[in-house]
C-alpha cells in the first residue's frame, strides 16, 4: 500500500471514530506515528526469531566512503595496521532490535555483491590486524551514526541493506529526491509503505489506537485545565466578595 493511501485511510477512520471538529491530524503527525508503530511490529517479529522479507529492507546502493586515519575522530577507533575507511554522511538511523541494530548486510557495489563485510563491535574491531585472527579482512562497525569500512582495499562505496526508522531518510539519501523538501514530500507519498502484508492491519489498527488515545488525553487534559481555571476563577471571585464585606 502506498504511504498516501495509509494516510488517507487512517484519516478517515480516526475522524469516524473522533466526533470534534478539530479532530483531524496532519499527514505528517500521522506519517510518524506509522514509523513508531512499523519500527515496534519489526523489532517484535525480529525478536521473536521470525524471518522478515526483503520487503521490509530499505537498500542504499552506493554509500560513499572515504579515507581516513584511524584516531582521526577519537581514540576508541583501532589503529589496526590497514586503511579505515568511513562513510562520507550519516546513515539513515537503523531500527534497534533487543541485540543489535537491523542491518541485513554490507556489501560491494558490483552487481553480483561479490563482497560481503562482517559486522564487529569497536571492541572486537582490535583483533583484525593483518588478518591474525579471521581469514576474512573486510569488516564494518557501526559509530556515532556513521559505518566505518576495515580492510585492505580501499572501496569507493558500498551497498546496505537495513531496516531504517524513517522511510523518507532513505528515500532521500538514495537521491530519489533532488534535495527539493517540496517535491520530495509529494514523491515520498507515492512510495510503497515497506512492511509485510501480514501486519498491515496491524499497523493500521495500533496507529488509530495510539492517535484516538492521544486525542482523547489531550481533550481530557483540556478539561481538566479549564475545570481548574473555573474553579480558581470562583475562588477569586469569592475572595473579592469577602474583601468588599469586609470593607
Amino acid at each position: 500500500m502506498k504511504i498516501k493511501e495509509l494516510i488517507q485511510r487512517i484519516q478517515s477512520t480516526y475522524s469516524k471514530g473522533v466526533q470534534s471538529d478539530d479532530s483531524r491530524l496532519t499527514n505528517r503527525h500521522i506519517y510518524n506515528k506509522l514509523l513508531t508503530t512499523r519500527a515496534l511490529l519489526l523489532s517484535r517479529e525480529v525478536n521473536k526469531k521470525r524471518k522478515l522479507s526483503a520487503w521490509n529492507y530499505s537498500t542504499l546502493p552506493c554509500v560513499e566512503i572515504v579515507e581516513i586515519t584511524s584516531n582521526e575522530e577519537c581514540p576508541c577507533i583501532p589503529d589496526v595496521g590497514c586503511s579505515v575507511y568511513r562513510s562520507k554522511h550519516k546513515l539513515p538511523k537503523p531500527i534497534v532490535s533487543l541485540s543489535s541494530y537491523m542491518i541485513k548486510g554490507v556489501y560491494s557495489t558490483d552487481a553480483q555483491r561479490s563482497i560481503k563485510f562482517t559486522e564487529v563491535s569497536v571492541n572486537q574491531s582490535k583483533y583484525t590486524k593483518g588478518g591474525k585472527y579471521s581469514s576474512n579482512n573486510n569488516k564494518y562497525m557501526l559509530h556515532n551514526g556513521y559505518i566505518y569500512i576495515i580492510s585492505k582495499v580501499a572501496p569507493i562505496a558500498v551497498s546496505i541493506d537495513l531496516l531504517v526508522e524513517d522511510i523518507m531518510e532513505a528515500y532521500n539519501f538514495v537521491n530519489y529526491c533532488n534535495n527539493n523538501s517540496t517535491d520530495c514530500a509529494d514523491k515520498i507519498l507515492e512510495k510503497e509503505f515497506p512492511i509485510d502484508g501480514y501486519l498491515l492491519e496491524p499497523l493500521i489498527q495500533i496507529t488509530i489506537d495510539e492517535l484516538v488515545s492521544g486525542f482523547s488525553k489531550s481533550l481530557q487534559d483540556s478539561l481538566n485545565n479549564s475545570q481548574d481555571n473555573a474553579i480558581s476563577n470562583f475562588k477569586s471571585q469569592g475572595d473579592l466578595t469577602n474583601n468588599s464585606k469586609d470593607e
